[in-house]
């Protein structure tokens, strides 16, 4: 399963890091820095990719928050029949760092994964893994 990984800039370590994970359990994971080639237009790059992409890992961290890329991608996949069940957010870091912005709209009704410290990041995105192994869409879709 392709999954586009939806962070802004600043998270491009952790979004690596993600993706790793998520690679070792099987999917495919999507991201902008590993796709995007001199010359490329990076809105018709997201458009490609989301469009392809059958789920969302979403960083929401205390640079993503203010994102317009993030909220973008996110408002996309959560409208989107083909992700439905599979837009997951991560949410990385403490409610004191991420502020009371934290929750774009678009995620109030979403179930979010949440992680602090390199350990709890690590299994979150084992679960989110295999949450989405759970939820593979079918050959029709």
């Amino acid at each position: 399963m392709r999954v586009f990984i939806s962070y802004s800039v600043e998270d491009t370590a952790l979004a690596r890091d993600v993706a790793q994970t998520l690679a070792a359990k099987g999917l495919s994971p999507w991201l902008l820095e590993e796709n995007l080639f001199l010359g490329d237009n990076p809105a018709a790059a997201h458009a490609r990719a989301l469009e392809e992409s059958q789920a969302m890992v979403a960083l929401i961290t205390p640079s993503s928050v203010h994102s317009p890329w993030v909220r973008h991608e996110l408002g996309y996949a959560l409208s989107n029949r083909g992700y439905k069940g599979r837009v997951i957010p991560l949410v990385v870091g403490s409610p004191q760092e991420l502020g009371p912005d934290a929750f774009p709209w678009v995620l109030k009704a979403v179930q979010v994964a949440r992680a602090s410290s390199r350990a709890e990041i690590e299994r979150a995105v084992c679960s989110i893994a295999a949450a989405l192994a759970l939820n593979t869409p079918s050959e029709a879709a």
